[in-house]
């Protein structure tokens, strides 16, 4: 992967809660790429940084007392962040199925957005854990019967339905 400037390493979860092995997945590799690029990790809390000294950790997005965030309300909350912060080009961190939508809502938002490939590198075995408490991301085929519906989805009412 060619090195690019970023401003942002963006983790997206898979799963409640914080302790099942796809979220702890996500973490090392966010860090390892904040680390590596020098950038801050904007994430949800179910991503588990908060003992991790090693990079800059900027409050998560998201409500832990909800048992799902949408991925769009997710995205939208980052990009008020961004504001702020004048960030236009961020690095996602994803699990494999589900990166295809969190690149989608970044770039609706007018992102540069970059990928981290060394998802791929996991088996695919580790992204679905019976003990979250999303049905969703529990196994492949109940991940993939939703994930369909939502592709479908045309965008005007995805935002609508999935958005602040």
């Amino acid at each position: 992967m060619e090195k690019p400037f970023i401003d942002a390493v963006v983790a997206f979860s898979f799963g409640r809660p914080a302790n099942i092995r796809p979220n702890q997945v996500i973490a090392n590799e966010a860090v390892r790429l904040a680390q590596k690029y020098g950038a801050p990790i904007v994430t949800q809390r179910d991503v588990p940084l908060e003992n991790r000294i090693c990079v800059e950790f900027i409050d998560a997005i998201g409500e832990m007392n909800q048992s799902h965030v949408s991925t769009f309300k997710v995205v939208q909350r980052f990009a008020k962040l961004a504001q702020e912060h004048d960030w236009k080009k961020v690095l996602v961190v994803a699990a494999p199925g589900y990166l295809w939508r969190c690149v989608r809502d970044l770039e609706k938002l007018s992102f540069v957005v970059w990928v981290s490939d060394c998802m791929n590198k996991h088996p695919s075995n580790i992204w679905f854990c019976k003990n979250s408490t999303q049905w969703w991301t529990r196994n492949y085929f109940a991940f993939w019967m939703r994930e369909i519906c939502i592709r479908l989805t045309p965008w005007w009412l995805y935002k609508k339905i999935a958005g602040d």
